[in-house]
């Protein structure tokens, strides 16, 4: 099911897959805060230090625990929030408005931005706007109303991270839409089926649970086109693909893998439901009499 972080199919394609082709840099980025932070240790003290490490292995407790589960996107968020915490104590420790830290508020912003749709990123840089001003005042709301430039300065540093990080994942988003959605039928192609059910068999492995496949073809669709022209097919293909939807209500199930071949994957499945699954498909088509025509579907159904 799709959720608030990742509502769509390519949204949890993407996560998953920028969370595999980035997970260097994630190490990077925190293996350098560490470095910095001991570093700087005579200055600033073990507080930095020792918050930022609690938060990082707070966040790596949370992502192990998000790897088994059928909503990773949920343990990488409370991972996040858990990082962003940690930034929030380490510069209460280093004297808030005067802590060298404030610039690192904008530092998950990035990640947010990779990993997740543009909503998520414009809720992550309000959450770390309005966490650093609530921890810059409360730990000294004299030293801050007195020169408040440095937040100023560390605010609009998140506001400009957050605007480049959704301005590049809606890019992202947009070629992805080209390069993954069916322009004829609108349902998702090929293309992005493999990463998807690479996801979902592994979750099916994690937790013991069943994944099955329906994969259905339009009969005699060949005289179709060679009897009432290619217009009619397309009719047809089209009519066939909103049956199938309907027959769902998660659109990232369904794929158009051929030319009149479609398939759903139905995760948490055995072989009796994606029978039955395959058969209120061929019923729903039969009774449509998509492009006006008298046809059916053959469904195949297999499961692990």
């Amino acid at each position: 099911d799709g959720t608030w972080l990742c509502p769509t199919a390519l949204d949890r394609v993407r996560f998953a897959e920028m969370g595999r082709l980035h997970r260097w840099a994630y190490g990077a980025v925190g293996t350098t805060m560490v470095v910095v932070l001991g570093a700087s240790v005579r200055w600033t003290g073990l507080g930095p230090l020792v918050a930022m490490a609690s938060a990082m292995t707070v966040g790596a407790l949370a992502e192990l625990v998000a790897s088994r589960a059928s909503r990773p996107e949920l343990g990488v968020a409370a991972s996040l929030v858990a990082l962003q915490a940690g930034v929030f104590a380490a510069i209460w420790v280093t004297g808030g408005i005067a802590s060298p830290l404030l610039p690192w508020s904008a530092l998950l912003l990035p990640t947010v931005a990779a990993r997740f749709p543009g909503r998520v990123v414009l809720v992550g840089a309000a959450l770390s706007g309005t966490g650093l001003a609530a921890v810059v005042l409360a730990r000294d709301v004299t030293a801050a109303t007195a020169d408040p430039s440095p937040l100023l300065f560390a605010l609009g540093l998140v506001i400009v991270v957050a605007v480049v990080g959704i301005t590049m994942g809606v890019s992202d988003r947009s070629y992805r839409t080209e390069a993954a959605i069916d322009p004829l039928t609108g349902l998702l192609n090929r293309a992005s089926l493999p990463e998807r059910f690479d996801e979902l068999a592994g979750q099916a492995r994690l937790t013991g649970g069943g994944l099955s496949l329906v994969l259905c073809d339009i009969d005699h669709f060949k005289w179709v086109n060679d009897t009432h022209g290619h217009d009619r097919g397309d009719e047809v293909l089209r009519s066939v693909a909103d049956e199938v939807r309907r027959s769902f209500r998660q659109f990232e199930l369904i794929y158009r893998i051929g030319g009149e071949e479609f398939l759903v994957v139905l995760p948490g499945t055995g072989l009796g439901e994606g029978t039955a699954a395959a058969e209120r498909i061929r019923r729903r088509v039969e009774a449509a009499r998509p492009g006006d025509l008298d046809l059916t579907v053959s469904c195949g159904v297999a499961a692990a």
